[in-house]
């Protein structure tokens, strides 16, 4: 090296700038192809220490050789470290998931975004195979117990006893409400010691029986009707129902007979004299005294008027009376059976 000092000196670097960068560039060269080959190799098994070189073609093809054999395979259960249960998959292939649940349409949470479909409610959407009237007796000496029945959701009718002490004052309620009403005629039973106070007897004469029926539907303006209250003598004297109906007929009105009697002529006399009449069926609702018997009496009326069309059912201004009619109603509904006033059952002309 100190030899060539003076010669370098003599000569001058200029001369030796073509010689040292052919120099670089051959080094450069050589670098680049060194570490290309040391990125072109991959290790099969580091614990060996063996290694085969692959180009990027084959090793493409052997990608897409193992890719294909990871989807034939069947899938393991995959047990998250975080939470040690089986199948938790990765935030990413949940991704995916529901990804793919979104494209096909069928993923979970898809369907619960779904609306649900609206319940029917009770009777609502059912094809009404029958009709029912129910009335309600003994309407007059109490206001309260009579609001009870008025806020039950139906167009039940209502029979209020003329004379008592809330008659004028239950009738307008009634009237307010939109629902009907008919004059409660006492008359005469088999029992003188039950007999009703102004009852109609079989003792009075034709125009005291005509002139006592008219005070009464005087009292109560705009009832639609007159039925019996008790009467299971006079129901069955052809003369004094002659008189009942003959003012009854007057009015344009129509008469509910109770059937108190098993051999009431109301009927008969009815169809004589022209007089629209209807009659109770089967059992009172409240004849046991109970709301249990009520409830059972009520769809026994609603299947009466799902086989012959229509029913009429009588029941009195109790408390237990009103509870059940108002529990019956969905019941009722779902049957098929509508609640109707009474006078849409008459047939009149």
């Amino acid at each position: 090296m100190y030899r060539l000092l003076p010669r370098i000196k003599r000569v001058g670097l200029y001369r030796l700038k073509v010689p040292l960068l052919i120099s670089a560039v051959l080094v450069a060269l050589l670098c680049g192809c060194s570490r290309h080959s040391t990125r072109e190799a991959h290790w099969e098994n580091p614990s060996s220490g063996q290694f085969r070189k692959h180009t990027p073609e084959k090793r493409l093809a052997k990608d897409v050789d193992n890719r294909a054999k990871a989807e034939s395979s069947p899938r393991k259960p995959r047990v998250s470290a975080s939470s040690g249960r089986e199948g938790a998959a990765s935030p990413s292939e949940d991704a995916e998931e529901r990804e793919e649940g979104g494209k096909s349409g069928g993923s979970v949470a898809q369907s619960r975004r779904e609306p649900k479909e609206q319940e029917e409610l009770p009777g609502r959407g059912s094809a009404v195979s029958g009709r029912l009237a129910i009335v309600i007796d003994d309407v007059g000496n109490s206001k309260e117990a009579l609001k009870a029945f008025l806020r039950i959701p139906a167009p039940l009718t209502f029979a209020v006893i003329p004379g008592t002490r809330c008659a004028a004052a239950c009738l307008q309620m009634i009237r307010a409400s939109g629902r009907e009403a008919v004059l409660h005629l006492p008359m005469e039973p088999l029992d003188p010691d039950f007999c009703p106070p102004g009852a109609i007897t079989v003792e009075m004469t034709d125009a005291e029986i005509e002139e006592r029926v008219s005070k009464y539907l005087d009292e109560l303006p705009g009832v639609v009707g007159v039925n019996n209250h008790m009467g299971s003598r006079a129901t069955q004297d052809r003369r004094v129902m002659e008189a009942v109906l003959r003012v009854v007929g007057a009015r344009g009105l129509f008469f509910l007979d109770s059937r108190t009697a098993s051999r009431t002529v109301v009927a008969e006399v009815g169809a004589e004299l022209g007089v629209p009449c209807i009659s109770r069926d089967g059992r009172f609702l409240d004849h046991l005294g109970n709301s249990a018997d009520a409830d059972e009496v009520l769809v026994e009326l609603a299947e009466l008027a799902l086989s012959k069309g229509s029913a009429v059912g009588i029941g009195h201004v109790h408390k237990g009376t009103s509870a059940a009619v108002l529990r019956s109603l969905p019941k009722l509904r779902a049957m098929g059976v509508e609640i109707v006033p009474v006078s849409s059952l008459v047939r009149k002309g």
